[in-house]
């Protein structure tokens, strides 16, 4: 396994250093969308054509600042594990630190479409993962025979909750929904009775101060606040396959071929229109921007994966509704990549609260088919099934880091890793 790219600590020069410095600023100040090659050079007082001396282009630079980003974070976990009441705890604790001390960053360090582009970018997070399962290997409660798989495994359990904690705006997770996660990961771990020897985590104070549940996704507009478990429902209209012969509908078919057989660069409302046949204007009469854009497609790859879900769980077949319904999803996952990593995009979801609120009718399937299949012990079960549901959003983020399917010995360890925690434990 060849080191992460390098960051400015292992000696480029100073130019590079200052150049990735100012990148990380604007990165952090504005977000990704205001990172250009001439805010960089703006606030790194140098001409843009010094930029060029050093990155061919801007997707360069991005690599580097996600792979730098990944060796900050391994040494984080290095040194946050040696301090920790427990490794695990101290190894996971990191990982969440950097995603909410660091979210834009973050967010492209996990980029799964950056990822899916770049080698570079997940060999550094391998490098990541490495140090972080020396802190399972560490820990001791895991037997020697299954320490890498089940690292692996919960390596995509803290990958898909600050995902999740992401997918909030400003990234404040609820304080009630974060402490039944952090309960579900102790809990597969066999860590329930002693928490600080498993995963453990404090809130900010706008995350406790946020509304309550067990996801907690909002109804509504942005400030809506739901009341007990009730979600509201998803339109019935919003399906995969559009209605005949309205030129809506064949703007957002036209949009979801694309992304799915070229993938999100091209999806311009230009391109669209192009192939769509249609001129420029009609599509801004529905789709005012690129972001309305996507947040429709977004909903209706939801609406599909709802559907996909609950038809495998009613199938009559011998595998129970909670591995249907996983099946169901890594099926989705595998099919259409694009789609699935636009549908859980953390800015996106971010952003718009339907998004959120289509998102909790998944996980209420989930969550209805996890009490069905009975392996769960009833008082444990809305807390475990919170956690698998993380470990699944982040198996799902890395399948889709690699193009829609893992590498098979990374699918093979990931998987046994999974099936130890969540049947050892039933």
């Amino acid at each position: 396994m060849r080191p992460p790219a390098r960051g400015p600590g292992r000696g480029p020069s100073r130019v590079k250093a200052a150049i990735l410095g100012a990148a990380i600023q604007v990165l952090t100040d504005q977000g990704v969308e205001a990172l250009s090659l001439r805010a960089i050079a703006d606030v790194a007082g140098i001409g843009v054509t010094s930029i060029y001396h050093y990155f061919n282009s801007k997707a360069e630079l991005l690599v580097d600042l996600a792979s730098l980003g990944f060796r900050d974070l391994a040494l984080d976990i290095l040194k946050r594990q040696q301090h920790a009441p427990s490794p695990m705890e101290g190894g996971a604790q990191a990982f969440f630190d950097f995603a909410r001390d660091r979210p834009t960053l973050f967010l492209l360090m996990f980029d799964e479409h950056l990822m899916s582009r770049s080698a570079a970018v997940r060999e550094a997070e391998q490098a990541a993962f490495l140090a972080y399962a020396t802190a399972v290997r560490a820990e001791g409660r895991i037997s020697q025979e299954n320490q890498d798989d089940v690292a692996l495994a919960l390596w995509a359990l803290v990958r898909g909750a600050a995902a999740i904690m992401s997918s909030y705006p400003n990234g404040a997770m609820p304080g009630e929904a974060f402490a039944r996660l952090l309960a579900g990961a102790n809990y597969l771990v066999g860590c329930d009775r002693s928490p600080a020897r498993g995963f453990a985590y404090s809130p900010g104070a706008d995350a406790l101060d946020a509304s309550g549940g067990v996801l907690s996704f909002a109804s509504g507009d942005e400030g809506a606040r739901p009341s007990g478990l009730g979600r509201r429902a998803l339109s019935p209209t919003i399906r995969l396959t559009p209605v005949v012969d309205s030129l809506q509908s064949r703007v957002v078919s036209t949009a979801l071929t694309l992304l799915e057989t070229e993938g999100r660069d091209h999806l311009s409302l230009r391109t669209i229109a192009l192939r769509a046949g249609v001129g420029l204007g009609s599509i801004y009469h529905y789709l005012p921007s690129k972001q309305d854009l996507l947040r429709r497609l977004a909903l209706i790859g939801l609406g599909d994966l709802l559907d996909q879900v609950r038809r495998a769980i009613s199938a009559d077949s011998d595998l129970g509704p909670m591995r249907a319904s996983h099946r169901a999803y890594n099926a989705f996952v595998r099919a259409r990549p694009a789609l699935f990593s636009l549908m859980f995009n953390p800015g996106l979801l971010s952003q718009h609260a339907q998004l959120r609120v289509a998102e909790g009718q998944v996980f209420d399937t989930y969550r209805a088919a996890v009490r069905a299949d009975g392996r769960i012990p009833i008082e444990r079960r809305d807390c475990a099934t919170l956690a698998i549901w993380a470990l699944g959003r982040g198996q799902a983020s890395m399948m889709t880091s690699y193009g829609g399917a893992l590498p098979v010995e990374l699918e093979v360890s990931l998987a046994r890793g999974a099936a130890f925690l969540i049947d050892r434990r039933a």
